[in-house]
């Protein structure tokens, strides 16, 4: 039977609700309120502190006023308490840039001494004015502009590498010397290499950027018509921090749905795949003290997922994400923490399955080893043939840095345009 609600009733009823409406708002806006109260309170607190200094300093010195400001900013940055927190100058900005975008502009070559203590190029950078001119990895580098050149030199060296327009090296190949004039040139940084051992993808990553899901697609396709029937992803040493780029991996190497979640104190956003291709063989993934960021990321989802096992020591343990945030007045930056990954299954993060580590001898060439001489890559590929691990003892390892707390929720709100923009800076390559 309809019952009929009176005039007066639903008059009653629409009081009510607006009543209610106008106290929630009240609440929530004088709690607001009086936070905005108090942040700006410890404002002023910390303005009149620091501009009694000012004022007595200025009493006594004669103030560099460019100098002050940057000590100001770097004390500012160091008192947050973020060991991922830094004050960018100019300089430094753009190289974040740079090194976000995979760009570069010097000869395209990295080197390292090796146990002779001679300089071995340890890297030479695809479509890089060093690889153009037939560079070539092992290379032993004994002059640079004529003047011999030594382990001992390395930093000078790599030095001269990064800036110098323009060098005549002279290397050491096959007992034979030659002379090579290299120019500088802009290029894209190599960011995935890989080689085929036996029937095996053996992939490396250096850094991320924004070209490295696309150099990880040439890579693994070209190494998979090959006909490799398992994969090893080394991640040792890897530090680039790049979102949008570790995302656009996993996103081609997981299937379709959530993988992760990214946490601010804003809410969480999930990290999803769409994926039109799915890494269905078997693989390893090492990891070592070095291994930092994005690549833990990497290395975290993909065990999660049950997709690969781990092998090599404990990596640094940095799940925060950083952004740069550019000071318009004299194009500085500061890098603040912005937010912090999760996994879906738990609030655990990359594990070590099978522990391995490079002797110490090893260990201090590890870039310039041949596959070979290699033991923990040995270890991997061994697993993914026979399915037994081999574990070594391995150094214990150092805390990581401490995070700054960033609340999390459980529950995903949508992300907004700002979260999709994040920069991150290098955490450092």
């Amino acid at each position: 039977m309809n019952k009929k609600i009176s005039l007066g009733v639903m008059l009653a009823l629409i009081f009510v609700v607006a009543a209610l409406t106008v106290s929630v708002t009240m609440l929530i806006s004088m709690r607001y309120f009086s936070r905005l109260v108090s942040d700006v309170g410890e404002q002023r607190a910390m303005y009149g502190y620091i501009n009694e200094i000012d004022h007595a300093a200025r009493q006594n010195y004669a103030i560099d006023e460019a100098a002050l400001q940057k000590a100001l900013a770097e004390g500012y940055v160091n008192g947050l308490s973020d060991p991922y927190a830094a004050f960018l100058t100019p300089e430094e900005y753009q190289q974040a840039q740079n090194r976000r975008a995979g760009t570069a502009s010097d000869v395209g070559l990295e080197v390292a001494a090796d146990r002779e203590n001679r300089l071995c190029v340890a890297l030479v950078h695809d479509n890089s004015p060093a690889a153009q001119s037939g560079m070539l990895k092992g290379d032993i580098v004994v002059a640079l502009d004529g003047e011999p050149v030594g382990g001992a030199d390395l930093a000078a060296v790599q030095q001269k590498l990064s800036t110098a327009p323009k060098m005549i090296l002279t290397v050491l190949r096959d007992d034979t010397e030659l002379a090579v004039e290299l120019t500088a040139n802009a290029y894209t940084v190599t960011s995935v290499s890989g080689q085929m051992i036996d029937t095996l993808a053996c992939i490396r990553f250096y850094t991320f950027h924004d070209q490295t899901a696309r150099q990880l697609k040439t890579v693994l396709s070209g190494l998979l018509a090959q006909g490799a029937t398992g994969v090893v992803f080394d991640l040792r040493g890897c530090t680039g921090t790049n979102t949008e780029s570790v995302r656009d991996v996993l996103a081609y190497l997981l299937p379709s749905g959530v993988y992760a979640r990214y946490l601010t104190q804003n809410g969480a956003v999930d990290l999803s795949a769409e994926s039109s291709f799915e890494l269905r063989l078997a693989s390893v993934t090492l990891i070592d003290g070095e291994t930092e960021g994005e690549a833990e990321l990497m290395a975290a989802v993909l065990q999660n997922f049950h997709k690969t096992t781990v092998i090599g020591s404990p990596s640094r343990g940095k799940r925060s994400v950083q952004q740069n945030f550019v000071i318009s007045s004299d194009s500085t930056a500061v890098r603040l923490s912005v937010g912090r990954y999760a996994l879906l299954s738990s609030d655990g993060w990359v594990r070590v399955d099978a522990a391995q580590a490079l002797s110490p001898q090893d260990a201090a060439y590890r870039r310039i080893l041949s596959a070979a001489e290699d033991t923990v890559l040995g270890a991997a590929v061994r697993f993914l043939k026979t399915g037994i691990i081999e574990t070594t003892p391995t150094d214990p390892p150092t805390d990581p840095p401490t995070e700054p707390p960033t609340e999390q929720t459980t529950e995903p709100t949508e992300p907004d345009e700002t979260m999709d923009e994040t920069e991150e800076t290098d955490t450092e390559e």
